[in-house]
């Protein structure tokens, strides 16, 4: 593999370790999140946790992401992307493996917070990342990370409990631990897919393997329209996530785990496509727009149509989320350039998070103030209009 002092490219098709190495990080920034949903019964037993210090377990990340994301982008600007990821990935395998060792409550929250700061310190990095290295294909490129991301997902929501669990003996502090291994296996393949340099030391950061053109410098304005697109479809995904089961639940629909499969699932093919693809709607209006109306149209289905409908509803939305993920994803790496990619990204996931976090309390508030249960679906809905305007007013991407 070339190092990229000494070449003026990195082939896309030849990246044996680079491309692994960031999708296998990809997969780690989720898989040490998304254990805890399923092992949260035994936990809160073992424990004695009250409900609200349950729902604040799995809701500390999503919290700390949307509020750490731009101090954490300050931080990248100050020590590097390369050094950065470092530190991310070290911080998230050292308190993955304590907290399945603490004994105590508080350490457990302790070292929630200390994977939640690492993992925002990560994704933040990302698109830095991603047009250092692959500036030719950052949309694709975008997309396979994304494809990372999605899986770890999916690894830990679909294995903890019959795979993980039956081999520590239903010890969900031994669970814990066994999804801290391919931690290890991240940072090994990261170091090795990425050396440190003299030079890499001593400046925080790679030198480009291309000359990339400086964009035009961004205004405040185009920064808040891409931060709302992305926003608007972590709002869909985590909205629908949160009230698929409720819902169903109380109209007495049988259907609400298929529907919540499907939704997660979904994400997959449009991912996929975008890894193929990606590269012509990166950085478009286009695409939000699209993926914005299919959302919005399933939305007005969920409000009329029977629930029979609910798993195709819902993967469409599914699949419009993960398309915005991506393409929102992609836009730090397409319009800005050196420490300003991290400072837009992590205004983006920011605000993202921030919504994710927030738009299903509205959601809730609603319901419990008009006693009618769709109500808690209309601030998903605004947010997938939300992605039609903002995207509809996003800068062009100039190639």
């Amino acid at each position: 593999m070339c190092h990229p002092v000494h070449s003026s490219r990195i082939d896309f098709s030849r990246s044996t370790f680079l491309l692994p190495a960031l999708v296998l990080f990809g997969i780690n920034l989720r898989t040490l999140l998304l254990v805890i949903p399923p092992l949260l019964p035994r936990i809160q037993r073992q424990l004695g946790l009250s409900y609200t210090a349950t729902g604040l377990l799995n809701a500390l990340p999503i919290l700390i992401m949307g509020t750490m994301a731009v101090p954490a982008a300050l931080v990248i600007g100050r020590i590097g992307a390369q050094w950065a990821v470092r530190i991310s990935l070290v911080l998230m395998l050292l308190a993955a493996v304590l907290r399945g060792l603490v004994a105590s409550t508080i350490m457990l929250y302790v070292m929630t917070i200390a994977i939640s700061l690492a993992i925002t310190l990560g994704q933040t990095t990302s698109p830095m990342i991603v047009r250092e290295w692959f500036p030719r294909r950052i949309g694709q490129t975008t997309a396979l990370y994304s494809i990372g991301l999605m899986i770890g997902e999916i690894l830990a929501a679909a294995l903890t409990v019959p795979l993980i669990l039956p081999l520590v003996a239903g010890q969900w502090r031994g669970a814990l631990l066994l999804w801290s291994l391919p931690e290890v296996l991240a940072l090994a393949l990261w170091v090795i897919a990425f050396p440190l340099t003299r030079e890499v030391a001593q400046t925080g950061t790679y030198p480009r393997p291309l000359a990339l053109p400086t964009p035009s410098p961004l205004r405040p304005r185009d920064v808040l329209l891409a931060s709302l697109a992305l926003g608007g479809g972590s709002m869909l995904f985590f909205g629908m996530d949160t009230w698929i089961p409720v819902y169903a639940h109380s109209i007495g629909a049988t259907n609400g785990p298929l529907t919540l499969t499907v939704l997660t699932i979904a994400q997959l093919p449009p991912s996929l496509a975008l890894a193929t693809w990606g590269q012509h709607l990166a950085g478009k209006r286009i695409g939000f727009v699209l993926a914005g109306s299919v959302a919005t149209l399933a939305l007005l289905g969920w409000f009329i149509l029977p629930p029979y409908w609910f798993p195709v509803l819902a993967g469409m939305i599914g699949a419009s989320s993960a398309s915005i993920f991506i393409l929102g994803l992609s836009l730090p790496a397409l319009l800005a350039h050196g420490a300003g990619v991290a400072r837009m990204s992590g205004t983006m996931l920011g605000v993202g998070y921030t919504l994710a976090f927030i738009g299903p309390f509205i959601g809730g508030a609603l319901w419990d103030y008009t006693h009618i249960a769709l109500t808690a679906f209309f601030p998903i809905l605004l947010s997938a209009v939300l992605v039609i305007v903002s995207g509809a007013l996003l800068p062009l991407r100039h190639d």
